[in-house]
C-alpha cells in the first residue's frame, strides 16, 4: 500500500498503511506500531477501518489505497485477523462489533476524496455522531443510535453524496450492495433531492484538526493529501493513540467513608459538606489539585464517597471519558458495567479514573477528537448557533474557537457558584436552611 495518505476528516490523523520516520535506524516505510509507544491497537484504528462517508449510510471499513484513492473494503470484520497483516500479533483490547453496525454495502473498491465523498477511520465518524445527538438533540431527532451517516448533515442537506451518486465497484456477485443503491436512490428522492451543503472551500485553512487555534502542534504533521505521512518524534504519538482504549477500573479502598470524617469546611466558617460540595464541583482540575494539597481534612473530603459520586463521577462524563455506544472495545466495557448500577457505581474509584484518563495518551486523543468534532458541529450549525450566508458560507462561528454550549455551561458554573457563595452569606447570618447531603 505504501506510504502516501489520506487525513481522517473527523481527527485529521493519517489514515496509510506505511509512513517514514526520521530516525535514522528506519531505511525504509514501518508500520504504525514500530513507533515508541504506538502498539498493534493503534495501527489496526489508524490503518485499517478507513470508511467512506455518504449521506445516507457508511462504506464498510477497510485499507486506504493511494494508488486508486479508494478504500478497499474486504470480506468479513475489518478487525478479524483474516483480513490484516502480523496475524500473529495478539490485540491488547479487542473489539466486539455489535451485529447491527454492519455497513448495508459489501466488499469492493469505495471512491474517496475528502470533499464529496469524505474519508474517516470509522470510530471517529460514529464517535462524532454519538457525542453531536448528546449535545444537539434537535439536530438529530429520533430515538436509539446515532446514525453516523446524518452526521455530515446541516439544516439545508448533507455535505457529501448519497451512496447512489457516488462512484462505488461492488463485486460481481454482491447482490445486496447493488439492492441497497437502488434503494438510495428511492430514500434520496423521497427526502426531496437535498442540495448538497458547500463547506469545504474554507476548511483547510480554519479548521485545525481539535487543538486550539493558536497551538501550532494541531497541524505539524498535516501534508497535502496523497503525500508520504512523514512522522517526526516532535510531533508526539497522541494523534495516534486509539481514543477508545479506556484505563482501568478501580474500587475504592474498603475503608473509604461515605462522608469525609470532617463535616465541616472551612472549620472557621462551619459549612456544612453539602454546601462546600455545590462550590468544589465548580473548580476545574488544577485548582481541586491545589485543594487537595492544601489539608488532610480537603484530602480526605476529596477522596470519601460523597465527593465520588458528585465530583469525580461528573467529570468523567463531562470529559467524555465514558464510553459510547460507539467504544465496542473489551475497556471500555468494563467502564460501562462499572456505571451500569447504582451499587456498582458507589463502589468505583472514581477520582483515580478520571486522573488516570487525564493522564492517559489514548485519552488525551479522545479529548482531542471531541475538540474536532465541535469545531465541524459548529461548520455544520448543528448548535444553530452560525449565520449562513444564502450561499451556503458560515459567515459567523459561534465565539471563533469556543463551543457554544461549553461556554454557555461555563457562564451556568458562573452562576451556580455566585449562588454558592450567597447562600453561604445566607448560611452565616442563619437566613436559610441546608438538607442533608444529597444521595445517589
Amino acid at each position: 500500500m505504501g506510504g502516501s495518505n489520506m487525513y481522517c476528516t473527523i481527527c485529521g490523523g493519517p489514515t496509510c498503511q506505511n509512513l517514514t520516520y526520521e530516525e535514522e535506524e528506519f531505511n525504509d516505510f514501518v508500520t504504525f506500531d514500530e513507533l515508541p509507544g504506538v502498539i498493534y491497537d493503534d495501527a489496526l484504528w489508524l490503518s485499517h477501518s478507513s470508511v467512506v462517508i455518504y449521506a445516507d449510510c457508511l462504506s464498510p471499513p477497510g485499507e486506504y489505497d493511494w494508488g486508486a484513492y479508494c478504500v478497499r473494503a474486504a470480506s468479513g470484520d475489518e478487525e478479524s485477523d483474516d483480513d490484516v497483516p502480523m496475524a500473529d500479533v495478539a490485540k491488547m483490547d479487542p473489539v466486539h462489533r455489535p451485529v447491527d453496525t454492519k455497513s448495508p454495502l459489501g466488499p469492493g473498491r469505495y471512491n474517496c476524496d475528502n470533499t464529496d465523498e469524505p474519508l474517516a477511520h470509522e470510530l471517529c465518524i460514529r464517535l462524532a455522531a454519538c457525542w453531536a445527538k448528546e449535545a444537539h438533540p434537535d439536530a438529530f431527532p429520533g430515538k436509539g443510535k446515532a446514525d453516523p451517516a446524518k452526521y455530515l448533515w446541516d439544516d439545508q442537506g448533507p455535505v457529501c453524496h448519497w451512496a447512489c451518486q457516488a462512484e462505488i465497484h461492488p463485486n460481481d456477485d454482491d447482490h445486496d450492495t447493488k439492492a441497497y443503491l437502488a434503494q438510495s436512490k428511492v430514500a434520496r428522492k423521497a427526502a426531496g433531492n437535498p442540495s448538497q451543503v458547500d463547506i469545504w472551500r474554507n476548511w483547510s485553512r480554519s479548521f485545525k484538526y481539535g487543538y486550539e487555534m493558536e497551538d501550532e502542534q494541531g497541524w505539524k504533521w498535516l501534508d497535502a493529501c496523497g503525500q508520504e505521512y512523514e512522522h517526526e518524534t516532535a510531533f508526539g504519538v497522541v494523534h495516534l493513540k486509539r481514543p477508545d482504549c479506556f484505563p482501568a477500573v478501580h474500587d475504592l479502598p474498603l475503608d473509604t467513608p461515605g462522608i469525609s470524617p470532617t463535616s465541616l469546611f472551612p472549620s472557621s466558617s462551619h459549612f456544612p459538606a453539602d454546601v462546600v460540595l455545590s462550590i468544589v464541583a465548580d473548580l476545574d482540575g488544577p485548582g481541586l489539585r491545589a485543594l487537595e494539597r492544601t489539608s488532610r481534612a480537603w484530602r480526605d473530603f476529596l477522596r470519601c464517597q460523597l465527593a465520588q459520586r458528585h465530583i469525580w463521577l461528573p467529570r468523567v462524563k463531562e470529559f467524555h471519558y465514558a464510553p459510547t455506544d460507539a467504544d465496542w472495545t473489551s475497556s471500555a466495557d468494563v467502564v460501562r458495567q462499572a456505571m451500569g448500577s447504582p451499587e456498582r457505581r458507589a463502589a468505583v474509584d472514581w477520582r483515580r479514573y478520571y486522573n488516570d484518563c487525564r493522564q492517559s495518551s489514548n485519552m488525551k486523543n479522545r479529548a482531542r477528537v471531541w475538540d474536532s468534532v465541535w469545531q465541524i458541529s459548529h461548520w455544520l450549525d448543528h448548535c444553530g448557533c452560525s449565520k449562513r450566508s444564502d450561499d451556503g458560507a458560515v459567515n459567523v462561528m459561534c465565539f471563533g474557537s469556543k463551543d457554544c454550549s461549553s461556554l454557555y455551561a461555563f457562564i451556568g458554573s458562573l452562576g451556580c457558584l455566585c449562588g454558592s457563595w450567597r447562600l453561604m452569606e445566607d448560611l452565616r447570618q442563619g437566613t436559610v436552611s441546608v438538607k442533608s447531603a444529597p444521595g445517589e
